[in-house]
C-alpha cells in the first residue's frame, strides 16, 4: 500500500450516486484495507454511519476512531480515506445528499449554529480534531440507529411519496445529530468551569469561599457550578474544599514541625479546631499531632 502521502486524491461528484433532481443517496457498502488505494474529496456532503468493524476515519490527514455505531458528518472538501488493520473490514451506511434537500427545515435547525456551519455552501469551516470530535463525529443511540435503518428501507422501497419522507428523516437525523453535538459542546463548557473552579480552589484554599461568589467569578449561577463540578469530580465544592484543605495541613504539619496544630488548623481555611480534628482523624486515622511522633 503507497503511503499515505503519495495517494492520488480523487474527487467523486453526484452524479455517480443520484440522477435528477433528488439529490439524495443512501446505501450500505463494505470495505477492506485494498478496497481503495485512494484518497477522496466530493461534490456533496455525506453522513457515514459505522455498521460493522473497526479502524481509523482519516480526514485531512488526522485520525479517528471507527468503530460500530459511530457517525462521521463530513464536508465535500474534507480529503477521507480509512486505515483499516491486517485483513480486517468494515461496513458503513453511506448518506450522500445536498443541503437543499433540507432548506425547508432550517428553522428547526437555527439553534445549533455551531453545528450548522458545515453546510455552508460557500466556505469550508475551520475545524480542528476537539471540535470536530466535538461537533461532527457522534455515536449513534438506538433512535439515530433506528431512523438510518428506516431510511434505507425508504429509499430502497421508493414507494409512493418516499422522497417527501426522506427529506423529512434527513432533517430529522440532522436535528438529532445536532441535539448530541449541542450536548457535548455542553458538557466540554461544563468541565472547563468546573476545572477552573478546582484550580481556584487549590490556589485559594486558606481564603473564606462561598460558592454563590465563586459562582459569579466564573460567570455561572451557583446552580450550574454545583451540577457540573459534581459531574465532573464526582463530589461536591464543599467536598473538594475540605479535601484541599485537609491535604495541605497534612503536608504543613510533615513540613513544618515549628508550626502548632491550631496554626495549620487556622492558616488552612478551617475556622473550627474540633471540627478539624474530626475530619483529619476520619481522613489519615489520626490525630493531627501523631504525624509528628
Amino acid at each position: 500500500m503507497a503511503h499515505p502521502a503519495e495517494l492520488p486524491t480523487v474527487r467523486l461528484t453526484s452524479n455517480r450516486f443520484w440522477g435528477g433532481d433528488f439529490h439524495f443517496s443512501i446505501f450500505t457498502v463494505r470495505h477492506t484495507p485494498e478496497s481503495h488505494p485512494f484518497q477522496y474529496c466530493r461534490n456533496f456532503w455525506k453522513i457515514i454511519y459505522v455498521l460493522s468493524g473497526c479502524g481509523a476515519e482519516v480526514i485531512d490527514g488526522v485520525g479517528y476512531a471507527l468503530r460500530p455505531d459511530t457517525l462521521f458528518v463530513i464536508h465535500p472538501d474534507d480529503v477521507t480515506r480509512f486505515e483499516l488493520a491486517g485483513d480486517s473490514e468494515i461496513e458503513i451506511c453511506n448518506i450522500l445528499f445536498l443541503p437543499e434537500l433540507i432548506a425547508f427545515g432550517a428553522p428547526f435547525l437555527a439553534d445549533y449554529p455551531d453545528f450548522m456551519r458545515i453546510f455552508d455552501p460557500a466556505r469550508k469551516p475551520e475545524v480542528g480534531r476537539e471540535q470536530r470530535e466535538r461537533l461532527y463525529i457522534q455515536k449513534a443511540d438506538q433512535s439515530i440507529a433506528a431512523l438510518i435503518r428506516a431510511m434505507l428501507r425508504e429509499f430502497n422501497q421508493a414507494q409512493a411519496n418516499y422522497r417527501s419522507v426522506i427529506r423529512l428523516q434527513l432533517l430529522e437525523l440532522l436535528c438529532r445529530i445536532a441535539r448530541q453535538s449541542d450536548r457535548k459542546i455542553r458538557r466540554s463548557r461544563g468541565r472547563a468551569v468546573a476545572e477552573q473552579a478546582a484550580d481556584f480552589l487549590r490556589e485559594h484554599h486558606s481564603e473564606p469561599l462561598e460558592p454563590a461568589a465563586l459562582a459569579a467569578r466564573f460567570g455561572v449561577s451557583r446552580q450550574y457550578l454545583h451540577r457540573v463540578f459534581s459531574r465532573t469530580y464526582g463530589m461536591s465544592l464543599g467536598d473538594a474544599l475540605r479535601d484541599c484543605r485537609l491535604t495541605a495541613a497534612y503536608r504543613q504539619l510533615l513540613e513544618h514541625p515549628e508550626r502548632t496544630v491550631s496554626e495549620v488548623c487556622y492558616g488552612c481555611g478551617f475556622n473550627d479546631l474540633s471540627y478539624f480534628y474530626r475530619l483529619f482523624r476520619a481522613r489519615y486515622g489520626c490525630a493531627p499531632g501523631r504525624l509528628r511522633g
